[in-house]
């Protein structure tokens, strides 16, 4: 037999000779008492130390990428020896300077110290870059790109931070305005950030967030120009465009598929539709057999449609606009 490479070194970080050094004391105690070694056992005691005397007024926290990090056991159980917090990237947030982390509750909570241990690739230096040159513009805008495949009704987004200026949204002349109610990892987020540096700012939605086409692109152009010539930046003559409509995002009804398959609209963006319509077929990809009607429950304006040919079970294909009420 030949032995190409012999690697006893414990693997990299405390948790595992510290573990270690606890199984062997526990195998063999004669061993400790005989042969003078420097004692672990303490080390998290030591850290936790460290972290509460550089602590500015918060939780410690240790940062982790998940648990498929292959140095997440190392995370974990120091976490759990010095009793700090184990937080991924997507559950800290800035906000005036400030760092704080979301609870399991959705709570904002305060960070004093972080432990990292992890690589730099994990960590984003280009958005840190981003945010720190645009936070100090009076006005912010952004075209929105979106993680849902499809078409929407246009309209400008904002956040509900106690900042959100909904009259100077509506000089988009957009269809629609829309609140969100930001969620944990909204937080992260452009639109969210420039509003609570007290930029007044704004997400465009066109007909396609997902591919770039030339109706999409005008609407949005169109928009912008039309924002910034009522407040005098720029000259620009056209039409005032819409009177919106200011809504909730959760006022956006949705509407869901029972099966994959082959997706068939019956109906497009901005239709308006009545309770039980139907909005569309899903056809089975082997035999084409019908196997799924979706129906509009409630009576409305089409403002969100999947537009690929294929979709997943349980996904929103369709978002619902309530009818206005007279």
């Amino acid at each position: 037999m030949v032995c190409m490479e012999d690697n006893l070194r414990v693997p990299s970080g405390a948790s595992y000779p510290m573990i270690a050094r606890n199984l062997c004391r526990k195998a063999s105690p004669k061993t400790f008492e005989s042969i003078p070694m420097e004692d672990n056992r303490n080390y998290a005691q030591i850290l936790k130390r460290t972290m509460d005397y550089v602590n500015t007024g918060g939780h410690n926290v240790i940062l982790t990428p998940g648990r498929y990090n292959s140095a997440y056991f190392e995370h974990s159980y120091l976490a759990e020896q010095t009793g700090a917090h184990l937080v991924t990237g997507s559950e800290l947030i800035v906000e005036k300077d400030h760092l704080y982390f979301i609870d399991y509750s959705g709570r904002k909570e305060p960070v004093g110290a972080v432990y990292r241990r992890i690589s730099d690739e994990y960590l984003d230096p280009i958005a840190a870059g981003i945010f720190e040159a645009v936070k100090d513009y009076e006005y912010g805008m952004q075209f929105a790109s979106f993680y849902m495949p499809g078409a929407f009704l246009p309209h400008v987004r904002i956040m509900k931070t106690g900042l959100e200026d909904q009259e100077l949204a509506c000089k988009f002349g957009l269809p629609y305005v829309v609140l969100h109610n930001p969620r944990p990892f909204d937080t992260t987020t452009l639109n969210y950030n420039w509003q609570i540096w007290e930029t007044k700012a704004f997400s465009i939605y066109t007909t396609n967030t997902a591919r770039l086409d030339k109706k999409s692109a005008g609407e949005a152009v169109e928009a912008i120009l039309n924002f910034l010539s009522q407040q005098g930046i720029v000259s620009y003559h056209r039409y005032r465009g819409y009177h919106s409509r200011v809504i909730d995002s959760s006022s956006m009804i949705p509407v869901r598929t029972d099966a994959a398959g082959f997706f068939d609209s019956k109906v497009d963006v901005g239709e308006e539709v009545l309770k039980g319509q139907l909005l569309a077929t899903i056809q089975d990809v082997y035999t084409a057999e019908i196997i799924g009607e979706l129906h509009s429950p409630i009576n409305g304006v089409v403002a969100f449609m999947h537009d690929e040919p294929m979709t997943y079970a349980n996904t929103a294909v369709f978002k619902i606009i309530e009818e206005e009420p007279w």
